[in-house]
């Protein structure tokens, strides 16, 4: 298919969002197809069409976002956006401390860091929930944390 489009910002838009999006060998695949985020099929195969429906990135500023971040990159949910914008559509963080989305789903845990050394571990990355996470994070601060005076043993740290 010709289209005169391969040297312009918008196809290679395009490209990396088709890309991340279906190749499993791409880097970010587990962050976006892998997590079931899709590009509308009308754009799969037809950059034209994407491009006829976000038109030109009006700055050297602007990347592409999706309105709703759990969506895919369908009409009416993709939209060209500065860094701002990108930074408020996030996914959800966690509300337990040091307990965070990882792949597919899974949570991984990460203990505080040291005061000194500025160091955390990593206690593991696939426990199946928040909560799961949040209780393997404590179990794991009591049996290698030392007490403190008041008894909590984060507040020296």
């Amino acid at each position: 298919m010709k289209h005169n489009l391969s040297h312009t910002i918008e196809y290679r838009t395009w490209w990396r969002m088709v890309n991340r999006c279906t190749n499993p060998d791409d880097v970010n695949y587990s962050h976006y197809g892998g997590r079931g985020i899709n590009v509308a099929d009308e754009w799969t195969q037809d950059p034209a069409a994407f491009i006829a429906h976000v038109g030109p990135r009006p700055s050297d500023q602007h990347s592409l976002g999706r309105i709703k971040n759990d969506e895919g990159y369908v009409p009416g949910n993709v939209r060209w956006e500065l860094p701002d914008q990108q930074a408020r559509n996030r996914r959800p963080k966690s509300s337990s401390p040091g307990v965070a989305p990882y792949l597919n789903g899974y949570w991984r845990v990460s203990t505080p860091r040291h005061p000194q050394t500025k160091k955390f571990f990593y206690i593991g990355r696939k426990f199946q929930s928040q909560e799961e996470g949040s209780q393997a994070r404590e179990e794991w601060l009591k049996a290698n944390w030392p007490e403190y005076p008041d008894g909590h043993p984060l507040t020296a740290w």
